[in-house]
């Protein structure tokens, strides 16, 4: 791995998120980083097959948009440090949620391909150790892979009426 990538990597973040319900189908979003705090908003619903109407992004969806861009931002780290020279870069994302009929749904597969293009050999190479970078420093890829723990609370308030 490259020292000069390895030595300018910061070493801690922190993401935040905030989803209330919009009393509809779904949920207004607020999210940020520790640096910036709750800074942007988004609006999202139930998926279509669970009776969302289709206007907005569905979690899943925005789920997997966040998981495409974590590589592709990532790549772009990597391609600023190793100068690497591209005309054009993609990521798609395939994936592939399963219904069991006992513990409701699992990710099944997920299929990432970053395309990249540049304009000879050389870039090409750098190109792959990038690629390679993103093997390494992608949380999202490495979570998604590991099986990240994770612990979820309900917290109930009564209101009386």
């Amino acid at each position: 791995m490259n020292a000069k990538i390895q030595s300018a990597v910061p070493s801690d973040l922190k993401y935040l998120a905030e989803v209330a319900w919009d009393k509809k189908t779904g949920g207004n979003c607020r999210f940020g980083d520790s640096v910036q705090g709750l800074k942007y908003t988004l609006s999202l619903d139930k998926p279509t097959e669970f009776g969302g109407k289709g206007d907005l992004p569905s979690p899943c969806s925005i789920f997997f948009n966040g998981f495409g861009g974590c590589i592709l931002t990532t790549f772009l780290y990597a391609k600023e440090r190793m100068r690497l020279e591209i005309s054009d870069l993609k990521v798609n994302i395939e994936a592939e949620v399963k219904s069991s009929m006992v513990g409701g749904y699992s990710l099944d597969n997920v299929n990432a391909i970053i395309y990249v293009t540049t304009n000879s050999e050389a870039n090409k190479e750098k190109a792959i150790r990038c690629g390679n970078f993103v093997k390494s420093y992608s949380f999202a890829l490495r979570a998604l892979q590991a099986g990240t723990k994770i612990e979820l609370k309900t917290e109930v308030t009564i209101k009386p009426d």
